[in-house]
């Protein structure tokens, strides 16, 4: 009987793996090389414990060999270097027999194909093949297909239970509700629901050789994309106030798994954290998220509603569930920006528009209560908001203008190490003349850095950043004249 220890394939494939997959990419002045090579070792390692299980269980059908049940030959799954992308991957999804059967028969189809090819074979003394197996077979290109009967073979082999098992959660395994793999219908006349191809999504078939992991991000049937920045809470300029209620959505985070795993708190306590951030525009709601995304090393996806909200009747529900179904097994956090217009107040019932607007509502008071995970809400009103997602919502954080010493703050921060202020002062006195908001001052500071890097310069002058003030105040519909703001003879013309 062959055995699946993994430190015998180990040892026994590592000079031939050396030999025929990574020399044989010839990327010799490839920066990633040695990255590539360690991911390619650990994937042909699994390759082939792939294709020894894909020989036991055709034994079985074509010799008759028996053994202790189906799910026993998955005894000895091996186990991958911790920091290489399959093992990632698989630990994120659970790691179980399900995840590296559909992730390895998936990778192979298109690394490999040859590793199916006695999937092919045909029964004794005919010329048929087993219909256990499934599958396609390309005869122009003797190529074999693996469908999703294919996988629910390898995994049960001839254990009927376990075929029973396997049949009734392989198809909405979350691998497929995640986009790691993608479900491909072959045609078939009689609707068979295991016919269906298996396909892995090409951004995860690079990161498994390559290890750069791809990103959702919105697309025509997806309205959500990753927020990612390179700051950190240090940088969050904030009243002490409002980061320590920061401070208490974070720690939800942080216990959540460890709170739910004690006795009797799940009959008593919702899972689940409905968050409020809300305040004038350009103070930090936003950012705030994605700073905590950071803290957490949690990946934090902000909803585009032009995307998600529809005129048509039922199409608002179906976006919604889309994100709600692709992120309920995934730890992450959920931003619905500009969440007044789709958490707004329930209207009086005047017509067949009111009704179907306020089912929007319900659906997603339904919807958000039963969410596992953190979703973050962020208006610059909270009045607008129905009342009934007010009661639900256990955080309500108010992010208010910043006042002249957090001013000094955002102006001395927002200034790259390469560039200074004129003066020590410099923010100082901005902060005190000018209120602004945080955003505000970002902006003005890129327009300052790119007119002195076009000038040759390295330090911004008073003079230069308040025409620039100016402008960014015309375009948030300030009536400040521009002889208010510039106090010095040079400016910049309109």
């Amino acid at each position: 009987m062959t055995t699946y220890d993994n430190k015998v394939l180990t040892k026994n494939t590592t000079q031939h793996i050396k030999n025929s997959e990574v020399h044989k990419l010839g990327f010799e002045h490839y920066a990633g090389k040695e990255e590539l090579n360690a991911n390619v070792l650990q994937l042909s390692q699994g390759i082939r414990w792939f294709q020894l299980l894909i020989d036991e269980r055709m034994n079985e059908l074509s010799k008759g060999e028996k053994t202790e049940g189906g799910k026993s030959k998955m005894d000895n799954i091996p186990v991958f270097d911790k920091k290489s992308p399959i093992q990632i991957l698989l630990n994120e999804f659970g790691n179980s027999e399900v995840e590296i059967v559909l992730l390895f028969m998936s990778f192979s189809a298109w690394f490999r194909p040859a590793t199916f090819a006695k999937l092919t074979m045909l029964q004794e003394n005919s010329d048929a093949r087993y219909v256990e197996t499934g599958g396609l077979y390309k005869k122009n290109s003797s190529r074999f297909i693996p469908t999703l009967q294919t996988a629910i073979f390898l995994l049960s082999g001839k254990n009927v239970t376990l075929q029973g098992y396997y049949s009734t959660i392989i198809s909405d395994h979350r691998l497929f509700r995640e986009g790691v793999l993608h479900l491909r219908n072959t045609g078939g006349i009689d609707n068979y629901p295991f016919e269906q191809i298996p396909e892995l999504d090409l951004g995860y078939y690079h990161y498994l050789i390559n290890g750069k992991k791809p990103h959702m991000d919105i697309t025509p049937d997806f309205p959500a994309s990753l927020m990612e920045t390179n700051k950190t809470l240090n940088d969050l300029v904030l009243k002490e106030s409002t980061r320590a209620q920061l401070d208490i959505i974070m720690n939800y985070a942080k216990v959540k798994d460890t709170l739910f795993m004690r006795e009797g708190v799940d009959a008593k306590i919702n899972q689940g954290y409905l968050a409020l951030l809300y305040g004038p525009p350009g103070t930090g709601k936003t950012f705030s998220v994605s700073v905590i995304s950071k803290e957490l090393g949690i990946e934090a996806y902000r909803v585009d509603l032009s995307r998600v909200i529809s005129k048509y009747i039922g199409e608002t529900e179906k976006n919604l569930e889309k994100i709600f179904t692709r992120f309920e097994d995934k730890n992450c956090i959920l931003m619905f920006d500009e969440a007044d217009a789709l958490f707004g107040k329930r209207t009086e019932v005047k017509d067949a528009k009111d009704r179907f607007a306020n089912q929007e509502v319900a659906y997603l008071l339904q919807r958000v209560e039963t969410f596992p995970g953190l979703v973050i809400l962020a208006s610059n009103y909270n009045q607008n908001l129905d009342s009934a997602f007010k009661r639900r919502i256990l955080s309500s954080v108010y992010f208010a203008q910043p006042d002249s010493e957090e001013r000094e703050i955002l102006w001395r921060n927002a200034v790259p190490e390469y560039y200074s202020f004129e003066s020590e002062n410099s923010p100082a006195i901005l902060a005190e003349k000018h209120s602004l908001t945080g955003a505000n001052i970002a902006n003005i500071i890129k327009l300052c850095c790119i007119q002195a890097e076009s000038k040759g310069e390295k330090i911004l002058r008073i003079k230069d950043i308040e025409p620039f003030i100016f402008l960014e105040m015309k375009k948030e519909g300030s009536t400040t004249t521009r002889k208010q703001i510039v106090n010095h003879q040079r400016i910049v013309s309109q």
